[in-house]
Formats: structure tokens, C-alpha cells, sequence
């Protein structure tokens, strides 16, 4: 008997990039984790920001896996810890922002038309 392979499920990383433009960052673009595990997002929301910098780090890594950003002088911002402290406030929480736009339209997306609620017509019914 021909022995059988065994399929490894893996949940799958779901990610959305976030375009900043309309924040004040022309062409500044990010990837967000849209289906990050729970127990990350009640971490990073209970953080000290002194006594839990590094961990902070390492959650915000993980909720933006990457960015297109630049520094004022027009060189990449690398996708590190010291990376993510060179990032401006004010596009900081525009990521933010930004991201939970995009959990609230993946979790309600927008309706339907009008048109696709309509009930087949008879003629289409076959």
C-alpha cells in the first residue's frame, strides 16, 4: 500500500498595504498583519512605553511586516527597531489609523449594489 502524504495546514498571514498619501506622505506605503493573532494586539495595548520599549518594538514590527519609507534626506528607513523609532509621530499613528480602517473593512465590507440584490426575473430563473 502506497503510503499516504500527510497535508500540514497553516493558517494563512493576511496582510493589507496601507497607502499614506492622503496622510501627508506621498507615495509612503505600508504592509499591515490584518488577521494578527489576538493575544499581540492585547500585548502591544498594555505596554509601558518605557519599561516595554523593546517589546513594543518587536509587536510593531510584527503589526507593519513592512514600509516603503524614507528619512528627511531621502534614504530608506530599514525596516528594523531603530528603523521604526526614525518613523514621525504624526505618520506613526496615520499607520495606525490607517490599519484599523482596513480590519473594520475586512470585518464589514461595504454592501453590495443595488443590482446584485436583486431577485433573478422569471426569464433567468430557467
Amino acid at each position: 500500500m502506497a503510503k499516504r502524504k500527510t497535508l500540514v495546514r497553516t493558517m494563512p498571514m493576511k496582510t493589507a498595504v496601507l497607502d499614506l498619501t492622503d496622510d501627508g506622505y506621498p507615495d509612503f506605503h505600508c504592509e499591515t498583519w490584518t488577521n494578527i493573532p489576538l493575544a499581540y494586539t492585547r500585548r502591544y495595548g498594555a505596554l509601558d512605553a518605557e519599561a516595554d520599549a523593546k517589546e513594543g518594538d518587536e509587536l510593531f514590527l510584527k503589526l507593519f511586516p513592512s514600509w516603503d519609507f524614507v528619512d528627511f534626506d531621502g534614504n530608506r528607513i530599514p525596516h528594523t527597531a531603530k528603523g521604526a523609532e526614525m518613523i514621525p509621530t504624526d505618520l506613526g499613528a496615520a499607520m495606525m489609523r490607517r490599519r484599523a480602517e482596513a480590519l473594520q473593512n475586512g470585518a464589514m465590507p461595504a454592501p453590495l449594489g443595488s443590482e446584485s440584490s436583486e431577485p433573478p426575473s422569471e426569464g433567468e430563473q430557467g
